[in-house]
């Protein structure tokens, strides 16, 4: 494109112009704009240790806090027993 020639962006579409106002040709555009004001801050996650139930099998991966654990103490996932261990996870609010 010549250092001359105008872009023009009118109604979703975009034109190319030359130097004498003549268009050249006309492509499909979307405008689009970006927010580069301060993103409000989000507080750091808290880690603590929280109790959990992990699957007994090794080749499931399941595991829930002990404030979301079933009754039964069965794996949500596989359904086999679980055992209690420690983790650091973010506290829930």
């Amino acid at each position: 494109m010549d250092t001359q020639e105008k872009i023009l962006l009118k109604y979703n579409n975009l034109y190319i112009l030359n130097k004498k106002n003549e268009r050249i040709s006309r492509m499909g555009a979307i405008a689009m704009f970006f927010n580069r004001k301060a993103q409000e801050e989000k507080p750091e996650d808290i880690l603590m240790d929280i109790e959990v139930y992990t699957c007994a099998d090794n080749d499931c991966i399941g595991w829930m806090r002990k404030e979301f654990a079933s009754s039964d103490l069965k794996c949500p996932l596989c359904g086999h027993d679980t055992t209690m261990e420690v983790r650091e996870l973010p506290k829930i609010n």
